[in-house]
């Protein structure tokens, strides 16, 4: 059931995001770097909640409201986009969205850490990356039809992902969350630095690769704009989701499985890899087919360090502890991304979208390096 909470909020962002850097482009007149600088804005404010989301699930011992709050709010948050004028308004309400994001991500991935079995972890967080990941193309699918039959009417779109947006906290809300002990300790928890280095080396290790991973994964909607950038027409730019998101949802459970088996060390350098053939084709690209090949690269990136970072996370994190330790991943992933985004944007805006895009995989080849060289400690993990 929580797969189809996730699926069916995918799907209600993922229309939003499939179309909103043309509409800011072309509706709203913004330059790339403000739509990179917004899209990495709004992450670092949901990495942000996330960590207090985490916290208090950890301090009360309870996941599944604080969750469905954070759904409720990305669903309100949708109410905003079809009344969007300025650049400035879509500021506001990816905010609220983000932050809705960051409250509901860390109590529900601590709450499958409750609840899988330990010889299957792997594969549960893969499952749960497969079901967001469906309905990330189911999204793009539907914008992608509206727009065959009514091109460039991105309102229309903004008004048919509410629908689903308010599906995911209703199905959520009948959701029976298991019932835990709460810790003897849990009430003394604090975002504290004892606390934080109570997590270990491992877990800090893990953080810090981490950010790397994350950091050449620029904003997807410079992908989009990229497929305009070639001419692709504005009513098949929702493809660009689509093949990504089909992929990511294709390998995230095997993937998660198999890692259950061979460890993460192999899964994640083939990640990284794929990441840096991504940039290169969509550096070097110059025809439809050659960024088809750059989304699937991309996807792979996505399917093979998604689950696998969030498995680490779970193996290496106090149990009293779960919520607040994905909520520092989640922090990691958001400074990193408003790092990309803000990078790339400035890049491709001064110099082209080519060395914007070479500047990823050259951060994609030092991460690479560090993983190979330093993380043999998780190779048989």
């Amino acid at each position: 059931m929580l797969g189809f909470v996730s699926m069916f909020a995918d799907i209600s962002t993922e229309m939003v995001q499939a179309i909103l850097p043309l509409f800011m482009l072309e509706t709203l007149g913004a330059s790339i770097a403000l739509i990179g600088l917004i899209d990495g804005v709004a992450e670092i404010i949901s990495s942000i909640a996330k960590i207090y989301s985490g916290y208090l699930s950890d301090f009360f011992a309870k996941r599944k409201y604080l969750a469905a709050f954070g759904y409720g709010l990305s669903a309100l948050s949708k109410l905003i986009f079809p009344f969007i004028t300025i650049a400035e308004m879509v500021m506001g309400a990816k905010t609220i969205d983000r932050i809705g994001k960051g409250i509901r991500g860390a109590p529900r991935d601590a709450l499958i850490a409750d609840i899988a079995p330990k010889e299957i972890e792997g594969a549960c967080y893969g499952l749960r990356q497969a079901m967001d990941t469906i309905g990330a193309f189911l999204g793009p699918i539907i914008a992608l039809i509206i727009l065959f039959y009514s091109p460039k009417n991105y309102i229309l779109i903004f008004w048919v992902a509410i629908l689903p947006a308010f599906a995911s906290p209703l199905i959520l809300l009948f959701i029976k969350e298991q019932e835990r002990p709460q810790n003897p300790n849990s009430k003394k928890i604090h975002l504290e630095w004892q606390n934080l280095l109570a997590l270990g080396k491992d877990y800090w290790f893990i953080i810090f690769m981490a950010i790397l991973f994350a950091l050449p994964k620029f904003s997807d909607g410079f992908l989009i704009l990229r497929a305009n950038e070639l001419h692709v027409k504005n009513q098949y730019i929702p493809l660009v989701y689509i093949i990504l998101n089909i992929v990511y949802a294709a390998f995230a459970y095997p993937i998660g499985a198999i890692s259950d088996r061979i460890g993460k060390y192999g899964i994640l350098a083939f990640g990284m890899f794929s990441m840096i053939i991504a940039h290169i084709c969509f550096a070097f690209g110059q025809n439809w087919e050659i960024l088809v090949v750059g989304l699937i690269f991309w996807g792979l990136y996505l399917g093979f360090t998604q689950g696998a970072f969030s498995t680490l996370i779970a193996q290496h994190a106090p149990p009293e502890l779960r919520g607040t330790s994905f909520g520092f991943l989640y922090l990691a992933n958001g400074l990193a991304l408003l790092f990309a985004s803000g990078f790339g944007g400035l890049i491709w805006q001064k110099f082209g979208s080519q060395n914007a895009f070479l500047s990823g995989a050259i951060i994609g080849l030092f991460a690479l390096f560090v993983w190979l060289i330093f993380a043999r400690r998780f190779k048989q993990s």
